[in-house]
């Protein structure tokens, strides 16, 4: 198992179990473990990048043009005259000593850029909303949560998606600023979104189906112009997508042009009703008048077959607002009863089968006849009883009949041809 899958296996389980299954789960990989394990801490102190201790600024001077370094303490206080660097811990750009955070307080840059506060954490990432200082702007920085311990799996599938994101030039995607490496932790920057997620919204209160619609149709327009680039959007949920939140001069734009688009488009519909009242009334639409007189042809050659149920589907298909006389002439010819002839004496018992397809009936002419329900046809008789025939019934699985005789006996036979 890779990294990825053993950091969410072990993350699952309680703290004090995590040693034991890294044991065996590594199997003697040291550097798979130590991998995990720093993905276990940063997800289990998602402030370390933002509660890194302050400088004592008072420590430092800035050489002319050059950069800080640590000030030897004064003759007497100990330690030597040379001045030593300044370490990992950097000040803004552009930023003086002596106006800088007080000792106690934290220091929050990274390279170009100063943290502000998490705003997004998952197994693999973590986002920053930052302030880039040398343009002074809000932005949105995703870093890798491993650090400089990040696979070099890790570092390709994290630079793939930068290069991916930053290729999409479209009004509804985030887009993408820089992608680089600051100390050995591969980060990229991006539009901050001042608002909030889709999910946020929708857990609140329903949407009202008119905004819901516009929304789904915005979301369907950005992944679909992904996907014609070549990108697969394989995390698309309500979480990942951001609403941002507009001014209310923004608002009011919106508005008037949703206004305008509203009284233009009533306009052309306006416009469009008219034009097809005046076509109706000179012809009726050719496709449904077509399809009118197929649905009546069908039911007719169906009904002529034996199939009424087939011929009953045609007629109750067609349009309420075609139906003229031909349509009631065929439904009036369909209601019809069917009889069934062919008897010499009186019929004494009636039976239908289970699935209600065939009918069988005795006489006291000493037979039994079977009809076909549908085709109004006689599928079967059976004659040469030595009494009339009282009762009939059908088997439960409608294969064979029970005769009852008025001699007093019982008799079988099948239900259909054989």
């Amino acid at each position: 198992m890779n990294e990825e899958t053993l950091f969410h296996l072990a993350r699952a389980m309680p703290a004090a179990e995590r040693a034991a299954f890294l044991d065996e789960a590594c199997a003697g990989d040291a550097a798979l473990r130590r991998r995990v394990e720093a993905l276990l801490r940063a997800h289990d102190d998602p402030g370390s990048l933002l509660d890194r201790p302050a400088l004592d600024r008072s420590r430092f001077r800035q050489n002319a043009g050059g950069p800080m370094a640590e000030v030897a303490p004064p003759s007497g206080e100990g330690g030597n005259d040379a001045p030593v660097a300044a370490g990992d811990e950097t000040l803004a750009p552009g930023e003086h000593p002596a106006t800088g955070p007080t000792p106690g307080t934290r220091v929050r840059y990274f390279g170009d850029y100063e943290l502000l506060e998490e705003i997004a954490r998952g197994g693999m990432g973590v986002v920053y909303k930052a302030r880039q200082v040398s343009l002074n702007r809000i932005v949105a920085l995703k870093m890798i949560l491993a650090g400089q311990l990040a696979s070099d799996a890790d570092v390709k599938r994290f630079r793939i998606e930068a290069e991916a994101a930053a290729n999409l030039q479209h009004p509804n995607i985030v887009a993408i600023h820089e992608v680089g490496e600051h100390e050995g932790q591969h980060f990229f920057s991006m539009d901050y979104v001042e608002g909030r997620s889709l999910a946020e919204i929708v857990a609140e209160n329903p949407l009202p189906a008119q905004r819901a619609a516009r929304f789904v149709q915005n979301i369907a327009e950005a992944i679909e112009f992904a996907h014609r680039k070549g990108t697969l959007h394989r995390d698309l949920k309500p979480a990942n997508v951001l609403l941002a939140a507009q001014t209310a001069e923004q608002q009011a734009n919106k508005a008037a042009e949703r206004a305008d688009k509203n009284a233009a488009k009533a306009d052309k519909n306006a416009q469009r009703a008219e034009t097809e009242k005046v076509r109706a009334e000179e012809q009726l639409d050719r496709a449904e008048m077509s399809a009118y007189v197929n649905r009546l042809t069908l039911a007719q050659l169906e009904w002529e077959h034996g199939t009424a149920a087939l011929a009953w589907h045609h007629l109750e298909a067609c349009q309420w607002n075609l139906r003229g006389w031909e349509h009631h002439y065929l439904a009036t010819r369909f209601n019809k009863t069917p009889t069934f002839r062919g008897r010499t004496g009186k019929v004494t018992s009636v039976a239908f089968s289970l699935d209600g397809n065939r009918i069988v009936s005795g006489s006291d002419d000493k037979s039994v006849k079977v009809w076909d329900t549908d085709k109004g046809v006689e599928v079967l008789s059976l004659n040469g009883h030595l009494a009339g025939v009282t009762s009939v019934a059908f088997s439960p699985d409608g294969e064979r009949l029970a005769l009852g005789n008025q001699d007093n006996t019982v008799s079988f036979g099948y239900a259909r041809e054989r």
